[in-house]
């Protein structure tokens, strides 16, 4: 139905983009009348505005490129997640038309709806992730309002995901409590036990709806193996959530929960920019503070992610 077609616009069209063109040409043109594909073109490496000067090359490959007859191509940066809402706006202006043709619901929350009683019935899978000693353990107490699960000062004291089936305003979730991950340089070699859970933890997080992510709000910034954990939710496309931990912690009065919230954002951003205002829940959960505000924030992501990638 879609087609995107990406080349590098610094290059301009080489004889291997223009063979491209060719072929798609001749394939919509002998293709079946009542079938609708469109052609979009995207130029990519295409990072802030500075291509844009008139000293630049690249105007020229855009001109060139339009002329291919699939209309004007659109500048994007897909390393820096630059022209990604360009690009899903065309997908989901397309999406719209195609649904229109074949008379559908013109969004998927009708028939979201028709499956609701089936949906109800499956608990959110929610991955409690984390570095070891951040929380995570007196995180999920704190949310089920009992100590169901070992918690302590003592890192490693979980050594197993630990599954636990909650109803959250008569909502299931099924909550996975993880052993703290270590960067593997730190762990020792001979321990194979701690390599297990890590697997497991990673096991968890590709199972799960949503992950959340914990961290330890004494340290002011988000480090560089919860940037490693991030990265793997990314790569296997689940929802994430930080949960800024500890927060009670933090001696610095000037330092507040919205400081903390904002420069994780900023850190998670300069990473990974398809993550832009990942939601970040400031809290302690030793003491009970703004827990309450997680579970809520944990749907929202997960209805957005669901909606955001649709499979129909």
């Amino acid at each position: 139905d879609l087609v995107l077609l990406m080349f590098d616009a610094r290059l301009g069209v080489t004889s291997d983009l223009a063979e491209t063109v060719r072929w798609l040409r001749k394939l919509s043109n002998a293709g079946d009348q009542q079938q609708h594909r469109e052609i979009v073109i995207l130029a990519n490496k295409l990072e802030g505005d500075r291509w844009a000067s008139m000293d630049s090359n690249v105007l020229d490959n855009l001109a060139e490129v339009s002329r291919a007859g699939f209309g004007e191509a659109i500048p994007i940066s897909a390393e820096h997640g630059e022209g990604m809402v360009d690009v899903a706006e065309i997908i989901d202006k397309y999406t719209l038309e195609k649904r229109q043709r074949f008379g559908l619901p013109l969004t998927n929350e009708e028939t979201y709806k028709k499956n609701t009683d089936d949906d109800n019935e499956k608990p959110l899978q929610l991955a409690i992730l984390g570095r070891q000693n951040v929380g995570k353990s007196t995180l999920v107490n704190s949310l089920l309002g009992e100590e169901r699960v070992i918690a302590g000062d003592t890192p490693g004291l979980t050594r197993d995901s630990i599954k636990v089936p909650w109803l959250w305003k008569e909502r299931p979730v099924q909550i996975v409590d993880t052993a703290g991950i270590r960067r593997g340089l730190q762990r020792e070699r001979s321990d194979e036990i701690e390599d297990l859970a890590v697997l497991d933890a990673m096991r968890a997080m590709k199972l799960a709806d949503v992950a959340v992510l914990v961290l330890d709000a004494q340290a002011q910034y988000i480090q560089r193996q919860e940037l490693a954990i991030a990265d793997s939710v990314v790569r296997e496309g689940r929802a994430l959530v930080v949960a800024a931990n500890k927060m009670d912690l933090v001696v610095d009065d000037e330092y507040t929960k919205h400081d903390f919230a904002k420069a994780v954002q900023e850190q998670i951003e300069v990473r990974f920019p398809m993550l832009r205002k990942t939601p970040v829940v400031a809290m302690s959960s030793l003491l009970g503070h703004n827990v309450k505000k997680l579970m809520p924030t944990v749907f929202e992501a997960r209805d957005r992610w669901a909606r955001v990638m649709p499979t129909g």
